[in-house]
């Protein structure tokens, strides 16, 4: 339930951030660009290849169509919160569990 929702705020921050692509909305964009940290980092060529495919396809620096780029912005933000979710879970996984000690007391009793 909290993965779902976190990828969720994560795609409507960056929904509502670039509604608008020629005019973002600053705070929004960082908070959901900060929500994506760690995953962000190493997809960040993979982000910059794509969103700027996305640009120029649909001309919208010229004044063509911006929803285009939107929904790329949303699915690949996204798609790195979805890749934040495996990577706690996988660390979740692997973290080191802390059972009941043993106590020692009555061996030394007797």
């Amino acid at each position: 339930m909290f993965a779902t929702s976190y990828v969720v705020l994560v795609m409507v921050l960056t929904a509502f951030a670039t509604a608008d692509p020629n005019e973002p909305r600053t705070q929004m964009w960082l908070a959901a660009l900060a929500l994506c940290l760690p995953a962000l980092v190493p997809a960040l060529p993979l982000l910059y290849v794509v969103l700027s495919i996305a640009w120029n396809v649909t001309n919208a620096d010229d004044g063509g169509s911006t929803w285009p780029l939107t929904v790329v912005y949303v699915i690949a933000l996204g798609g790195v919160a979805v890749a934040n979710v495996a990577l706690v879970r996988g660390w979740w996984r692997r973290r080191p569990r802390s059972g009941p000690v043993a106590s020692d007391a009555s061996a030394t009793m007797r």
